[in-house]
């Protein structure tokens, strides 16, 4: 027993020469971070305002969230009134694509009336239609 006792304690003696290096190096580096922690308070506490800040505006804001849902209710009704407008002139698109249809012998009827009217004109004054061919 009594040369195992200056063993352990030369292992004990061994053992905290080996680890105080290592705790002060964690002493340094809490030292080196010291500031870091108060910089992140200091940022923290400037921006304490505008977190305030955002909530007043948020606040301000809620009206506007409520009168542009009341403006979206009561233009439901012109949404309604314009589908139904629409489907009430679905049957005149219809109407005039009808008479276009029915008009189209009219347009063609009327080319060939020009078409016979400009034969006559030249069947009756030949001589002038002789003048401008020579």
């Amino acid at each position: 027993m009594a040369t195992s006792m200056p063993r352990q304690l030369n292992e004990e003696a061994c053992a905290r020469l080996e680890l105080e290096p290592c705790g002060k190096l964690a002493e340094s580096i809490e030292k080196l971070l010291e500031p870091c922690g108060k910089l992140a308070d200091s940022i923290e506490k400037l921006l304490e305002p505008f977190g305030k800040l955002a909530d007043s505006i948020e606040k301000l804001l809620q009206p506007c969230g409520k009168l542009a849902d009341s403006i979206e209710k009561l233009l439901e009704p012109c949404g309604k009134l314009a589908d139904s407008i629409e489907k009430l002139l679905e049957p005149c698109g219809k109407l005039a694509d009808s008479i276009e249809k029915l008009l189209e012998p009219c347009g063609k009827l009327a080319d060939s009336i020009e078409k016979f009217f400009q034969v006559c004109v030249q069947h009756s004054n030949p001589k002038k239609e002789k003048r401008t061919n020579e």
